[in-house]
């Protein structure tokens, strides 16, 4: 029960400023072991009837009225039945903080992509790291939606990457849509993808971070994000938070400066945050 009231706590303090707009595409959460809540009815209602368990990343997708459409671990995709879809099964994808992303098409609203990280040999034998995306059509199984053929774990970053966290932000003119993934191998940097009516754009943005990390770790970071306002971004990882610009018109991320403290260490516990509503405030919880 603490396990899944922690959860619960990071889950409120990440997709809380959503719900200062009327979008009822984030009324239902599932997370944790088979629990969920929906906030439908108005105030919040537990969910027990969640298909999945996982100890760290899930997404939950529903339509503007609150109807759930579909929900994945990352490893299968479930669609409003808790049924798998048909094609749901083998996503490319490891248990990590951020190793989830959904993005519905800015030229279809009946096609959702589904990025997923994994690193390379990780969980042993698997040899699929780097970041994917498959796409769900809801026109598909008699408009329970279904993974389109040939469409399901697309590289679009090599499997040499270790990408350690992933997040998506709203583009400056407020339609477009960019995801954005720390990568630590080698190069220690940011890429920007950008997602328009075209489609997703295969070469990213490129920034340089001024962190240096371990290149070849595995551990969770915790929770990238990126201010309402589009301006700031804030990476944790391994004690550090790393504080940067974000330029929302063209994906550049300015590495300003970190903060470090014990009471981040990875060791110590992984650090979740989030921005208030008007981006003046950072609320921070931890995972101990």
């Amino acid at each position: 029960m603490k396990c899944r009231f922690t959860l619960f706590l990071h889950l409120f303090f990440i997709i809380f400023p959503l719900f200062c707009f009327p979008q009822k595409e984030w009324n239902n959460w599932y997370f944790g072991s088979q629990a969920g809540v929906t906030f439908n009815g108005g105030s919040p209602q537990y969910l027990m009837d969640s298909p999945m368990a996982t100890n760290r990343s899930m997404a939950t997708v529903s339509d503007s009225l609150g109807n759930l459409l579909f929900c994945t671990n990352g490893i299968s995709v479930y669609d409003r039945t808790q049924s798998i879809m048909p094609n749901g099964n083998g996503i490319f994808s490891a248990d990590q903080d951020q190793s989830i992303c959904v993005v519905q098409s800015i030229g279809d609203d009946s096609l959702y992509y589904i990025f997923t990280l994994n690193c390379p040999g990780f969980p042993p034998p698997q040899t699929n790291g780097g970041l994917h995306y498959s796409v769900v059509d809801m026109r598909l199984h008699g408009g329970l939606g279904d993974i389109a053929a040939g469409q399901k774990n697309i590289s679009l970053l090599a499997n040499t990457n270790y990408p350690v966290s992933m997040t998506a932000a709203r583009h400056h003119n407020n339609k477009d849509v960019w995801l954005i993934i720390r990568n630590t191998l080698n190069n220690n940097h940011f890429l920007a993808y950008l997602i328009n009516s075209g489609g997703i754009q295969q070469t990213p943005v490129v920034s340089s971070s001024t962190l240096d990390l371990n290149a070849n770790s595995f551990n969770n970071p915790g929770y990238m994000r990126v201010s309402p306002d589009g301006t700031k971004l804030l990476s944790p990882w391994e004690g550090y938070i790393e504080y940067c610009q974000f330029n929302s018109s063209t994906g550049q991320i300015t590495s300003l400066f970190y903060i470090f403290g014990k009471w981040l260490d990875s060791d110590d516990g992984w650090c979740y945050l989030e921005f208030s509503i008007d981006s003046k405030y950072l609320y921070r919880d931890r995972k101990s």
